[in-house]
């Protein structure tokens, strides 16, 4: 929403709350994987599932930190911001569920196709994570 958003298109990078909320965020997951990656489970084959969806979020927050250098954003309309915040809340409810769910249109971003890519490439990961270990 920030990096695609009019109000907080000429944020200053190192200003931004929400930017080093996300890093600290990925560096939280990141740890917390490779931790239980080494820890003993009882299902590792579940766990090793989970690594399409680890690489996708990571790869996206690598896209939309790239993003945020760039004062030439797109602005994306209220519509578009509307179902980005759909696609990701459809997400995070299958994904704290742990059930599959049905893709959802993920709009255009001018300039940014690896971002809706990205976004595409997760909900398949999580469509296929969800079948799975649900």
């Amino acid at each position: 929403m920030m990096a695609f958003s009019e109000k907080d298109n000429d944020l200053a990078i190192d200003e931004s709350s929400e930017r080093n909320k996300m890093e600290t965020n990925m560096v939280n997951l990141l740890t917390v994987y490779n931790a239980s990656l080494g820890e003993i489970f009882k299902n590792k084959a579940r766990l090793e599932s989970i690594w399409p969806v680890i690489f996708s979020v990571e790869q996206l927050g690598y896209y939309l930190n790239a993003s945020l250098k760039s004062s030439e954003r797109p602005v994306l309309s209220e519509r578009k911001l509307a179902q980005m915040l759909y696609v990701f809340e459809t997400m995070a409810i299958a994904a704290d569920k742990g059930r599959s769910h049905t893709n959802k249109e993920v709009p255009e971003i001018e300039g940014y196709s690896k971002i809706r890519q990205e976004i595409l490439d997760l909900q398949e990961a999580l469509q296929f994570c969800g079948e799975t270990t649900g």
